[in-house]
């Protein structure tokens, strides 16, 4: 017996609908690595959920080649599942970075530890695609945009 999906998750639909939660949980705290994670893992493999059959890998190889958000995107899932990216295909991620808060008052830095504002993902403008979204990119921002392809694919 084969196995597809998991759990209530069955369908590229079902998957777009996961992206969204995370999404809306990653609006809800900008600095919430873990919805990060989750996002960018989930919207990485639509195309795969879209087009899983063997003979359907030169739609889903298309997808990744017309959509330069989410070959961003599974440049970051698979670097964050597998902690370090080894294939030649990943060329849009030279790393991610944190912006900081430190705690204030009275517009002057007080003792204590600093927060995470932001999360941020760094670009390799050598990628003349990737060029084109500048050289840092706010995580929500992408999320953003890699949303709007997610849903156009799918729909």
């Amino acid at each position: 017996m084969q196995h597809s999906g998991l759990f209530n998750l069955q369908t590229p639909r079902d998957l777009l609908a996961k992206a969204e939660r995370d999404f809306k949980r990653l609006r809800e705290n900008p600095a919430n690595a873990d919805a990060a994670f989750d996002f960018f893992v989930t919207v990485r493999h639509l195309p795969d959920w879209l087009y899983p059959s063997p003979s359907d890998k030169q739609q889903c190889k298309a997808l990744f080649k017309n959509h330069v958000e989410l070959r961003i995107a599974r440049h970051i899932a698979d670097g964050a599942k597998h902690f370090k990216v080894t294939q030649p295909q990943h060329t849009q991620v030279v790393g991610t970075s944190a912006l900081l808060s430190v705690p204030q008052s009275g517009g002057m830095p007080q003792p204590g530890p600093a927060q995470v504002k932001d999360l941020i993902i760094e670009l390799d403008t050598r990628d003349p695609d990737t060029a084109k979204l500048g050289q840092k990119v706010y995580v929500m921002e992408l999320a953003e945009r890699i949303l709007a392809v997610a849903r156009k694919i799918v729909s």
